[in-house]
């Protein structure tokens, strides 16, 4: 990639975050700078609540740009409240990161409600097996291809060959 003069962050909050206007390529208010990290740029600022859509501008242009997946589509942002945000752009992949720095409130009784208690039981001290029946006997050829038919590639079932099924099952077990 070329040497970037400079990276800016532009979509449809540039307006909420002191630029004339949105999606301006040229704005300092929304201006990335270089980290300690070669070829990363680093913004953190307060975002409010709103559905947005943005990408990365090089050299004040969209002639150089990057969306999302480092490609030219917009990456989208919803926002629920007010957020500050980390953005970071990295000139070797072309991908922009986002970091929330402060998640709002304390842990209430309304949050409870989201969090289930582990299930506990008496006898919880009961020991679990997972098994491979597939490596155990075959006790049952009905149930061999799993009701599909054609060769292995669809059933997934050749005995032959210890990367496909080999035809173990409970009753074989």
């Amino acid at each position: 990639m070329a040497d970037e003069t400079s990276v800016t962050l532009a979509g449809s909050f540039q307006s909420l975050l002191g630029c004339s206007a949105d999606w301006m390529a040229d704005c300092e208010a929304t201006s990335l700078q270089s980290t300690d990290q070669e070829g990363q740029y680093s913004l953190e600022v307060e975002v409010p609540a709103g559905n947005y859509e943005y990408k990365v501008a090089l050299n004040k242009s969209f002639d150089t740009s990057y969306g999302l997946d480092g490609g030219e589509e917009n990456i989208p942002l919803a926002l629920s409240a007010d957020s500050r945000l980390r953005f970071t752009f990295d000139t070797a992949t072309g991908l922009t990161q986002v970091v929330p720095l402060d998640l709002r409130g304390e842990y209430s009784d309304t949050d409870a409600e989201l969090v289930a208690a582990p299930v506990r039981q008496a006898g919880s001290g009961e020991q679990f097996y997972f098994v491979l029946t597939d490596r155990f006997a075959n006790g049952s050829t009905a149930n061999d291809t799993g009701g599909l038919e054609g060769d292995r590639l669809t059933t997934g079932f050749d005995p032959t060959d210890k990367g496909f099924y080999e035809g173990g099952d409970i009753a074989g077990l």
